[in-house]
């Protein structure tokens, strides 16, 4: 079972080969096992609703503190480390909001 090869399959992608995170944005849903990061199945990891929760609520801390912008990207180079990544990530530039602690 290899996240390499499953990320590219292109009966469950769209432009498989493509990095795009934002496919993962709303609207078509994900196919089941698609992603494994909590694995599937009966032997799933026991903490994945924790982990999710506990996702939301650091995101949900940061954005009420900061302002977020998304900066251009310096190039699309992609790596594989299982699954693929952007070499350079993604540059965002956080701002402290007025009046907030």
């Amino acid at each position: 079972y290899s996240a390499y090869h499953t990320g590219r399959m292109p009966e469950l992608f769209e432009r498989p080969d493509e990095f795009l995170p934002e496919r993962f944005l709303g609207g078509e849903k994900t196919p089941p096992y698609a992603i494994l990061g909590f694995g599937g199945g009966h032997r799933s990891c026991i903490g994945k609703r924790f982990a999710l929760l506990e996702m939301r609520l650091l995101i949900n801390l940061l954005l009420a503190r900061f302002d977020v912008e998304f900066l251009p990207r310096r190039s699309d180079e992609v790596f594989f480390n299982p699954a693929m990544q952007r070499r350079h990530g993604f540059p965002v530039r956080l701002r402290r909001l007025r009046g907030v602690a």
